[in-house]
């Protein structure tokens, strides 16, 4: 099979990381989050199905050091997939994301293999930090954080805020006493400010630096 090294980081000494989560929409923020931060952290796939990210883990150039899954899919809970990830591969490393983390769960995590079970709201240095720490990653063991830090006005975060907190166009608009098409006036000055394509990324962008 070759690889161990304790999994091989990338050539540029970066951490390389699959992630694993059936909501499309975390998938897009977690990598958009990992690159526009500029953290030490190459992301070789992205999934929203267990079985698929198993099927890529059989290429050896997609086989990452550590594996991101968010704990309860449907269909193979983390738990699950950490047990069967790890029986084929023991030197790959998980690190479950949750929305509601249990001290039962944490207990259930360690016994099938998981390293660190993450909530999904823990700023981009904590995951980076995390991450590097169960793979002895020193750049990302001890990164510092995203460089600069863009200024939006109030109500440009607020509109993102209400975005991340899972609000529509018109609600958001009635909150804030404005027209829809006035509410994407500020997001298209925000997508300017921030170097941003799209609302996800904008979302993205804002929590990473604390925006919102």
């Amino acid at each position: 099979m070759g690889i161990p090294e304790e999994m091989r980081g990338s050539d540029s000494g970066q951490l390389t990381l699959g992630i694993l989560d059936n909501d499309p929409y975390a998938v897009d923020y977690l990598e958009i989050l990992f690159k526009r931060s500029s953290a030490p952290i190459h992301v070789l796939w992205t999934t929203t199905v267990p079985r698929n990210a198993l099927k890529l883990c059989e290429a050896e150039a997609a086989l990452p050091q550590v594996i991101l899954t968010d704990m309860s899919i449907p269909e193979m809970s983390g738990i699950e997939f950490a047990r069967e990830i790890t029986a084929l591969y023991p030197a790959m490393k998980v690190v479950g994301i949750t929305a509601l983390r249990s001290p039962d769960e944490q207990d259930s995590a360690r016994q099938a293999g998981i390293s660190a079970v993450l909530n999904k709201d823990e700023t981009v240095m904590n995951i980076v930090r995390t991450l590097g720490h169960v793979v002895g990653n020193d750049a990302a063991m001890y990164w510092q954080g995203p460089g600069s830090i863009i200024a939006l006005n109030d109500t440009e975060c607020d509109i993102f805020s209400m975005f991340a907190q899972g609000r529509t166009l018109q609600s958001i608009a009635v909150r804030l006493g404005i027209s829809p098409a006035t509410v994407k006036v500020h997001m298209k000055r925000a997508y300017a400010k921030l170097n941003a394509h799209s609302r996800t990324e904008a979302i993205a962008i804002c929590i990473r630096d604390g925006l919102i």
